[in-house]
């Protein structure tokens, strides 16, 4: 027996979570998501620790702005509740070897107060785990509760003498086009 309240962005309109236990049984819960039409989200899935990150830089804003939203900015979901601007999720436990993880960039595009472009990008940091290796990920891309086809993004990785460095990749996730209500 236990109970468990977690909050995780929806991403489609009929949202089924369904939890395992290592014994095989598990719970399944079942809940309709009206809102997932308004929001505009982009997931990146990884499994383990890769040194992908995922970047929004809303409406023109710089590195280390205001509007430059991922994980080390993630921005409270009050804000796009408000059409101010988008957050990002992260999850999935990191610690635990092989996890399953994910961050997700949510943007209230149905009531945006403003209009324009955020770009997107994915960050690799080279890591001793990774160097002289590759990545891989699965990028989502949800608008208007519509889901297009995952995208799966293999990146050869620099030798280690690279480790600490960053790769910018900014093709595999399209800008977002935003119109302001």
């Amino acid at each position: 027996d236990g109970r468990i309240e977690i909050a995780v962005p929806a991403l489609a309109e009929t949202a089924v979570f369904t939890a395992t236990l290592p014994d095989g049984t598990g719970a399944e819960a079942t809940t309709q998501v009206g809102s997932v039409l308004f929001y505009d989200r982009i997931v990146l899935q990884t499994e383990g620790r890769t040194g992908l990150t995922l970047h929004a830089l809303e409406f023109g804003a710089g590195y280390e702005d205001e509007g430059h939203v991922w994980a080390g900015a993630p921005r409270d979901p009050a804000v796009a509740a408000r059409g101010e601007g988008g957050f990002l999720m992260m999850l999935g436990d990191p610690s635990l070897p092989d996890a399953d993880l994910a961050q997700v960039y949510s943007y209230p595009s149905g009531t945006s107060l403003k209009a324009g472009e955020i770009a997107m990008s994915v960050e690799a940091e080279v890591l001793r785990a990774t160097c002289d290796g590759e990545v891989t990920a699965t990028i989502t891309r949800i608008r208007e509760g519509e889901r297009a086809a995952p995208q799966q993004v293999t990146l050869p990785m620099p030798d280690c003498d690279s480790v600490g460095g960053f790769l910018v990749l900014k093709s595999p996730v399209n800008d977002l086009k935003i119109a302001g209500r």
